[in-house]
């Protein structure tokens, strides 16, 4: 008796804890990453500092530099004076004009696109992560829930089999047989709450959400798949990737730097210098103040100086080199836009694929499940009439159970499997659901 009120206070703890348990939806879930996550922030941060070192401003600031000198020159080999004491305070400024100006608005202006476009893959990295973790807690809780009932059937299995064996009906082996069905069912439950444990800790990691327990959104119960041709989903998806953008950025960013490598190695710089200095010098230092002789001098001057690089034309050399670097670098550069094309092309047709046999899968699941709750009532109330064995009943209890979990984990490999074509596509989950899926009455 009392055993039985420790269950039933057991059950009601667990009811209370899933009533009052707070859901999480999966936009609440990416908003928190793009707050908290360390990677983003990182990200972020590298944005930031691409966007600063890659301003104008400082292409076109000149050199300045003030100086100040002080000191004293003994003189008392030359003359009878004892020394010169000098002070003096220099301005100077100079600039190089060279063609790289030409080309260097270009190059940073494309280095900050293609440092926005890694901020927004970054984005989408993150949130991929997090759209597989939060239905992996979805799959788990669901698994944990299963796992529990079947646990608890094994329990009710047990007994019914204890109080047959008591009647003289069966031997101590079903009594044995029944109790390790409760033990390995007991075991699977516990694996399953400790695949939920790992897929809360992942979870928070990526969120900085640090609650557990808490509920998630159902998983999506689709029916239903008729996606476009193939062949119209990857000309979208080649058209609205930012990975493929930021391969085209590369091409135009290599090609702007292989005409930079050109004028900074064959035209000639031009550089303007120009300073100006005060200097203040007493002589006979240190005589008496009237043996002291004071003088007041200024300089200013100003240049301009060309540099042709002769040596730069010359096969072999550094810039020569350098240049044809910078050339085989554009062409590297087309070669990874086809690479990424080809492997955008496979990874739509891989995710169609998937989409296709995860939606035919279910259909299968689903009849399976029928058959396997029809096969085990039967079972169950034949096993209770004594017409069939316990291993029958528990071959039935285990079918029903791998057929729940195939159902569910058809349906979650289902909706990973489009929020996947959604990031490659540009599309949002919800207008892939809504134009190309049905959803379960």
């Amino acid at each position: 008796m009392k055993k039985k009120l420790l269950m039933v206070i057991a059950a009601l703890i667990v009811l209370s804890c899933a009533l009052w348990a707070r859901t999480i939806t999966l936009d609440e879930a990416i908003q928190s990453a793009k707050s908290n996550n360390i990677s983003l922030e990182m990200a972020r941060m590298n944005l930031e500092m691409t966007m600063r070192d890659n301003g104008m401003l400082s292409s076109f600031l000149p050199n300045i530099s003030l100086s100040g000198n002080m000191g004293i020159d003994n003189m008392s080999a030359i003359n009878d004076s004892k020394g010169v004491y000098n002070e003096g305070i220099s301005l100077n400024l100079s600039y190089s004009l060279s063609t790289s100006l030409i080309m260097d608005k270009t190059i940073k202006d494309l280095k900050k696109e293609i440092a926005s476009i890694d901020y927004s893959s970054s984005v989408d990295a993150i949130e991929k992560a997090i759209v597989s973790t939060y239905w992996n807690i979805a799959l788990a809780r669901e698994s944990v829930k299963l796992a529990r009932i079947s646990e608890e059937d094994s329990k009710a299995t047990y007994e019914v089999v204890r109080k047959r064996y008591q009647l003289g009906q069966v031997n101590d082996l079903a009594v044995l047989q029944a109790e390790l069905d409760t033990l390995n069912y007991e075991s699977r439950r516990k694996s399953y709450e400790d695949n939920l444990e790992l897929a809360y800790e992942a979870f928070s990691a990526l969120t900085g959400i640090e609650e557990k327990g808490f509920e998630t959104e159902k998983i999506p119960a689709l029916s239903a798949l008729n996606l476009p041709e193939v062949d119209i989903l990857i000309a979208q998806s080649l058209s609205s990737s930012g990975d493929i953008l930021k391969l085209k950025k590369n091409i135009e960013l290599a090609r702007s730097q292989a005409k930079d490598a050109k004028l900074a190695a064959w035209a000639p710089t031009v550089s303007l210098n120009a300073g100006f200095g005060l200097g203040y010098s007493i002589r006979n230092y240190p005589m008496p103040a009237k043996n002291l002789n004071r003088d007041i001098s200024d300089s200013w001057q100003i240049g301009v100086s060309v540099a042709i690089p002769i040596s730069n034309y010359i096969p072999g050399s550094a810039a020569y080199n350098g240049i044809k670097s910078a050339e085989d670098g554009e062409r590297i550069a087309y070669l990874s836009l086809q690479s990424g094309e080809d492997s955008l092309k496979n990874t739509v047709k891989e995710g169609v694929l998937k989409a296709n046999q995860a939606a035919s899968a279910i259909d299968l699941a689903k009849r399976s499940l029928e058959l396997a709750q029809t096969s085990y009532s039967i079972s169950k109330r034949r096993y209770d009439s004594g017409y069939i064995s316990l291993e029958d009943l528990r071959s039935a209890q285990s079918q029903l159970l791998s057929a729940e979990l195939a159902l569910l984990e058809s349906r979650m490999t289902l909706v990973t499997g489009l929020y996947d074509l959604s990031f490659s596509l540009g599309i949002p989950f919800e207008e892939i659901i809504s134009e190309y899926a049905k959803m379960e009455e």
